[in-house]
């Protein structure tokens, strides 16, 4: 997506990252004037829920030495912690 000087000025004097952005076109939705692009608190409150959640079981799975899955085709048969 191309950018403008006008937002690459903003973006420095506001202090937002790249990657900010980013999240908000990714994780944001569209205001209702149809202008912008937003992200509001609780959707941050909810995407942080749900990634604390993954870091956790992504600790377990490193303490367990791993996992695997066995699949035949789009069947999922088997699952097992690797040590």
């Amino acid at each position: 997506m191309q950018r403008t000087k006008h937002m690459t000025e903003r973006m420095q004097q506001r202090g937002i990252s790249q990657t900010i952005v980013d999240i908000v076109l990714a994780e944001g939705d569209w205001a209702q004037d149809g202008e912008r692009f937003h992200v509001t608190r609780k959707h941050i409150d909810e995407v942080d829920r749900v990634l604390r959640r993954y870091l956790k079981e992504l600790d377990r799975l490193r303490r367990r030495g791993g996992a695997s899955v066995v699949i035949d085709g789009e069947v999922e048969i088997t699952t097992y912690f690797n040590a």
